[in-house]
């Protein structure tokens, strides 16, 4: 008899449950809210109060490798710029400003690498152009100057 009655007990354990629970939902919604919070701000786009032409440069340059994607920042005469996905995706800017010292119209693809290719010639103002780096001899020249370095 006693072999009867643990058999009958044994029926009674519970069924695998399905789903989750509201716990577990509200866990792995907070992960995912902190994950997008540490990477939004890598895809941010330069800022508009940016007043600084290779401070722009370099912000672009930063936002193509943030994004993976070539971007083309263009600059017009007036000093406003522009920076938008290449073609045919450029419908929209990611971002735009307004420079204090335009240097001329003239414009850079960023590459997702970190390389900037002049699109056109370059105002005589910018100097020689350097790909690699994303910089003008003339702002090299600068740095090294207010630095003191090699």
């Amino acid at each position: 008899m006693p072999f009867a009655l643990h058999s009958r007990s044994n029926t009674k354990l519970r069924t695998p449950r399905r789903g989750v629970t509201l716990l577990e939902l509200i866990v792995a919604l907070a992960l995912l809210a902190l994950m997008a919070a540490l990477v939004a701000p890598a895809m941010i786009a330069p800022a508009r109060r940016t007043s600084d032409v290779a401070t722009v440069i370099r912000s672009g340059r930063s936002a193509a490798i943030a994004r993976a994607q070539p971007l083309v920042l263009r600059f017009s005469e007036g000093g406003e710029w522009s920076l938008r996905p290449l073609p045919p995706h450029d419908a929209d800017a990611l971002a735009t400003g307004l420079v204090t010292t335009p240097e001329g119209a003239f414009s850079l693809q960023l590459s997702p690498f970190g390389g900037c290719l002049p699109l056109a010639a370059l105002p005589p103002s910018l100097g020689a152009w350097d790909v690699a780096s994303c910089t003008s001899t003339q702002a090299r020249a600068a740095v090294r100057g207010a630095g003191g370095g090699a």
